[in-house]
């Protein structure tokens, strides 16, 4: 039942928009654990982080704290709000 809710959201959000879902990595995994390092993200934070900012993608989120690293590492971030 899951599998088929995400199937229809992909299939709605397509037919507005151009998705890019990029590959995860090694190059974000380990960039990743160096900003988990360096901020205290968590693992998936610090991954959503990383891809941000090696994609050269605008972080979307309401999390304080991975909005402020993916800025202070050059990156773009804004809230959902």
């Amino acid at each position: 039942e899951i599998s088929r809710a995400l199937k229809a959201m992909e299939d709605i959000i397509r037919g507005y928009a151009n998705p890019y879902f990029p590959q995860l990595t090694f190059t974000h995994s380990s960039f990743a654990a160096e900003l988990r390092k360096r901020y205290g993200l968590t693992f998936f934070d610090s991954l959503h982080a990383s891809v941000a900012l090696l994609e050269d993608l605008t972080y979307i989120g309401n999390d304080n704290r991975v909005r402020e690293a993916v800025k202070l590492e050059g990156g773009k971030a804004r809230s959902l709000r």
